[in-house]
């Protein structure tokens, strides 16, 4: 594996566990390189407005 040096941005999404397969698969088909860092941190406490908000705007278009 070649080691190359070159910008890197982190970005935070939220999502359900449930949709979670849904957007890695979503990420590795669009993201340019070939392995991309992706990794799921659990949510274990959140204040229920957030977590709500999560909910509410996760569900699959129709």
């Amino acid at each position: 594996m070649q080691v190359r040096c070159g910008r890197e941005w982190q970005l935070l999404l939220k999502t359900t566990q449930t949709r979670y397969p849904e957007l890695e698969t979503h990420l590795l088909e669009h993201h340019p390189w070939q392995k991309p860092e992706i990794a799921a941190v659990p949510i274990e406490m959140g204040s229920a407005g957030c977590l709500d908000w999560i909910a509410a705007n996760t569900v699959p278009a129709n």
